[in-house]
């Protein structure tokens, strides 16, 4: 259970770093719903970047 924690936050910080100017602009411009998800990524890896 522990290894498929470990996989899922680098994945997550794997797209971030892949995909952050996309996010950033569907923060900016895209619906609520899009918007709410790009955030949520962009926070979730942030996180998991910052506690390393």
């Amino acid at each position: 259970m522990e290894n498929n924690k470990a996989e899922s936050k680098i994945r997550t910080v794997n797209f971030y770093l892949e995909n952050r100017k996309w996010l950033e602009e569907v923060v900016k411009f895209g619906d609520d719903y899009s918007q709410a998800m790009a955030i949520e990524i962009i926070k979730k890896a942030k996180k998991i970047l910052n506690q390393n």
